[in-house]
């Protein structure tokens, strides 16, 4: 979805507002709200702005959209809430259990807002050896907590009431040139507790660049990732010539100054360039993780065109084909069946809805925004091929 320029500069405005202070153009305040609710709600934001609105004396009438946004921040400070109390039940249920883990994202993040209520998050995500599931899937369960039991590439979803784990048994994005660095999570924490441990803050820095890496060449990155970037700058958080080594190792080095050549651009007044004006639209337009037709044009700028994209979505590799049929590990030679059935599933299964509206992305996309989308990708170095294609 595109926003009018106004819009886009007052939801910009108002965040910075809520988490540094100061007033905001009055004349950005005579936006249309209800075009700058949907944005901030797309990306997870709306709370935020909520705040910037209060903090500039906004949100006094009675209207349903004031009311709107009020609610968005009172769920945003009892989100935090339940993700806390939840988060330190689960440690607890692993440091009693001798299961060590690593807090990521969300978790570390928060305590570095001004606010914890702030920095929200739709789940909670742990990481922990691999050969620690079945116990933690255990201690889990007997906790309160229920899981459809499914080890995915990256981890096992849990749920209790509202509150989601995503507990995590590696951290690779399945491009080789982040995760030769990701694979060495456990040399770059230190130990806080017993059985708790932490990213040091330059690998934890890197993983969120992976992580916004992997996500903004599948379609969009979402702006909280760079305020998250930003915060965890302007607080010293990490030490940029350590974190320099990393980055260069694994081809980040134009990505980051990009972001954060944007953040300066939103939060402490720099001015844009053709290259941040055209990654700011990117990251605002296309929302969270990327909308439909965000996707499709990245996944046909990195694979080949149309088709390209198309077979290679079809076609999974082994290893990963793997995880959805586990047979397949015992019997590889199953694997053209289970491609045929796996493309009966995405065609007449469950999936089929989400595959129609995938297809019709790949094909309506049209060879000017597929030859935007590669120009930025390749000015930012982040025309990475994905594994598992």
């Amino acid at each position: 979805m595109f926003y009018s320029g106004k819009v886009k500069k007052a939801f910009i405005a108002l965040i910075k507002s809520a988490i540094a202070g100061g007033n905001v153009d009055a004349e950005l305040l005579s936006c249309d709200l209800e075009e700058l609710f949907i944005l901030s709600r797309n990306h997870d934001l709306a709370h935020l702005v909520a705040e910037g609105l209060l903090k500039n004396g906004q949100l006094r009438d009675k209207t349903q959209l004031s009311k709107d946004f009020t609610k968005q921040r009172w769920l945003a400070v009892y989100r935090e809430t339940q993700l806390t109390a939840a988060t330190q039940k689960i440690c607890r249920l692993f440091s009693d259990n001798e299961i060590r883990f690593v807090k990521l994202k969300g978790s570390v993040l928060r305590g570095l807002y001004p606010e914890m209520w702030m920095r929200t998050s739709c789940d909670i995500d742990l990481l922990i050896d691999k050969e620690s599931l079945d116990k933690a899937k255990d201690v889990l369960v007997s906790g309160g907590f229920k899981t459809d039991g499914k080890v995915k590439y990256h981890d096992i979803s849990f749920y209790r009431d509202w509150v989601y784990l995503e507990l995590h048994h590696s951290i690779l994005e399945t491009i080789p040139a982040l995760d030769e660095i990701l694979a060495t999570v456990w040399d770059n924490c230190d130990k806080v507790s017993l059985f708790e441990y932490r990213e040091r803050p330059e690998f934890f820095v890197f993983h969120h660049l992976a992580h916004m890496a992997y996500h903004f060449t599948s379609g969009g990155c979402g702006v909280r990732t760079l305020l998250d970037l930003w915060i965890m700058k302007s607080k010293g958080y990490y030490d940029e010539d350590k974190l320099t080594p990393l980055i260069e190792k694994a081809g980040l080095i134009k990505f980051y100054k990009a972001m954060s050549d944007v953040c300066a651009v939103w939060f402490e007044g720099a001015k844009h360039n053709g290259l941040t004006e055209k990654t700011e639209s990117y990251i605002i337009d296309n929302g969270i993780y990327g909308l439909p037709d965000a996707s499709a044009q990245a996944g046909v700028t990195k694979h080949g065109g149309k088709f390209g994209y198309m077979l290679r979505l079809a076609f999974p590799k082994y290893k990963f084909m793997c995880i959805s049929y586990p047979i397949l590990k015992k019997a590889p030679v199953l694997l053209p069946i289970y491609y045929v059935v796996r493309l009966c599933s995405k065609l007449f299964g469950k999936d089929s809805r989400k595959s129609r509206v995938t297809f019709n992305s790949i094909v309506r996309q049209s060879k000017a925004d597929v030859e935007q989308t590669k120009w930025l990708f390749e000015q930012l170095e982040v025309d990475f091929k994905v594994e598992h294609f």
